[in-house]
């Protein structure tokens, strides 16, 4: 009910410039129209290649299109990602993992044996109603041996601590 009902904190942060973020899509977009410039031009030899409007328009729209597409891509693989590890808090991890998604699966699996933590819940939906917003946490994990990071981020042993998974170019 309720939760669902209100803005999620991910929605909300959504609203926040990220600098970052605008340079990662003219990287993206820079990159589709360099390749489809190079398709173009490794189809010929000749030095010169006459280019039309309509042809540039298109790798225009290409470019454009590009990181999008790869947002959607990697969101595509994040959530199939988060469900196998809600999957493997349930212990119901399948044997057979999408090729896909092994590099995701084995940087979670060790995290999960080196982090410190022991995850006691997967996904939890909370809500604050005094701030107007809720969601959904990905696990609660409970601090079981202290590791250097536990210890750098003043967390003990026995404390409980909020997960969200980040699947992006590692496990934190």
């Amino acid at each position: 009910g309720v939760v669902h009902s209100l803005p999620g904190v991910t929605g909300r942060l959504n609203v926040i410039e990220k600098p970052a973020l605008r340079q990662w899509y003219a990287k993206m977009a820079t990159a589709s129209f360099e390749a489809d410039l190079r398709k173009l031009l490794g189809n010929t030899r000749k030095k010169k290649v006459a280019l039309s409007i309509a042809m540039i328009q298109t790798m225009v729209d290409n470019a454009l299109k590009a990181p999008t597409g790869v947002k959607d891509g990697a969101a595509g693989i994040g959530k199939d990602a988060h469900a196998l590890f809600e999957a493997w808090v349930k212990g119901e991890m399948p044997k057979e993992i999408p090729e896909l998604l092994k590099p995701a699966v084995n940087r979670f699996l060790n995290w999960t044996a080196e982090s410190g933590l022991e995850v006691v819940t997967g996904e939890t939906y909370v809500a604050s109603l005094a701030h107007g917003y809720g969601g959904a946490l990905d696990a609660i994990a409970i601090v079981d041996q202290e590791t250097p990071e536990t210890k750098h981020l003043g967390i003990h042993p026995g404390d409980f601590v909020v997960v969200d998974y980040k699947t992006s170019n590692g496990i934190y």
